[in-house]
């Protein structure tokens, strides 16, 4: 009995051994192998981004509602400031964070490298915004600002983060004909500006946090020519 017993007490060791081996393997394996995850946020710049920051809304307004600042893709962009509320861009029926504005970070990672890749519902990425929005991402998630890359959409019905309001001048929203000066418009702004960066942050992290082994694949084209004629 003793004797049958220290077989099996043997075989039970050498198979733990046996398992614990074949897992270090593979969580060896999956370290190192190539992971990708992707994240979507909001990004509109709603009157409740000015309260969070501790400040109070202006008579007229409500949280759900956006705040005036200059749209980029306009001609004169300083001429129109964004809507007091978002239209039913997906045609569900209801207004809410589906529609207007938003931002997408893919997180690639393979072993200790990770690359992120974001992109805005802007016109354009301004240099200077872009670089404190990279650092402040780089700052919260480890990853070194070179593996950070910011891109936009290009939409025409976004934020203008470049363009310097004039303190004395007088802007007005075209849909309320509510007026605003130009250092309440810098205020506005100043307050998108970081949350903003708080939502690249939340994205980045989400894609990071959310990977799973994944293939890469790649494919080219030839862009230069179509039908025969010069692009």
């Amino acid at each position: 009995m003793f004797k049958k017993l220290l077989v099996f007490v043997c075989v039970l060791a050498l198979a733990v051994g046996v398992f614990s081996v074949t897992a270090a393997a593979q969580t060896s394996q999956d370290s190192n192998a190539f992971k990708a995850g992707y994240a979507k946020v909001d990004i509109n710049p709603w009157w409740s981004v000015w309260t969070a920051a501790g400040n109070t809304i202006p008579s007229g307004y409500s949280a759900n509602q956006i705040m005036p600042l200059p749209m980029d893709g306009y001609g004169d962009v300083m001429s129109r400031l964004s809507e007091t509320s978002l239209t039913d861009d997906n045609g569900d029926g209801v207004i809410d964070a589906n529609d207007g504005l938003h931002a997408t970070c893919i997180a690639m990672r393979k072993g200790s490298n990770t690359l992120l890749l974001i992109s805005v519902d802007m016109l354009r990425v301004d240099s200077e915004w872009s670089v404190a929005a990279r650092q402040a991402v780089s700052n919260a998630t480890g990853v070194p600002v070179a593996n950070i890359m910011i891109s936009a959409s290009h939409t025409h019905g976004s934020i203008d983060m470049d363009t310097k309001p004039t303190n004395s001048a007088i802007y007005t929203v075209t849909s309320s004909g509510k007026t605003h000066t130009g250092a309440e418009i810098s205020a506005y702004r100043t307050a998108y500006t970081t949350h903003l960066q708080n939502q690249l942050v939340a994205a980045a992290r989400t894609a990071m946090n959310t990977a799973t082994v994944a293939t890469a694949r790649r494919g080219t084209i030839d862009a230069g020519t179509q039908t025969g004629k010069s692009m």
